[in-house]
């Protein structure tokens, strides 16, 4: 994800790229890292690694419902917008008849 990211910048630099296709792409991967962040914290805050290394220690810390809120919502919106950039996507090259998925392949 954070080459396709580099990429982007790139194609963003060279004027193949827009800027407002730039920062939908740069919204999704942000998204991507809220969730996976999100996991994390949540994993660390339920002690997740002690539970792992050793079944008999796995001590939870504070309330986990406000972070499982906040985690689920995050990949909600996630994969709502998974959904609008594949929907783009395959209106861009089935409908405007558009070469966009040759352009995503690396050359």
């Amino acid at each position: 994800m954070v080459m396709r990211l580099i990429a982007k910048i790139k194609m963003m630099q060279h004027g193949i790229l827009h800027f407002s296709e730039f920062l939908f792409y740069l919204l999704l991967y942000l998204l991507a890292f809220f969730v996976l962040g999100m996991g994390v914290w949540i994993a660390y805050q339920r002690n997740l690694l002690g539970y792992i290394l050793d079944p008999n220690s796995a001590i939870g810390r504070g309330s986990f419902k406000l972070l499982a809120d906040i985690h689920k919502s995050g990949w909600q919106i996630l994969f709502g917008w998974i959904l609008l950039h594949v929907s783009a996507l395959l209106y861009r090259q089935f409908l405007k008849k558009e070469p966009v998925l040759k352009r995503m392949w690396f050359k």
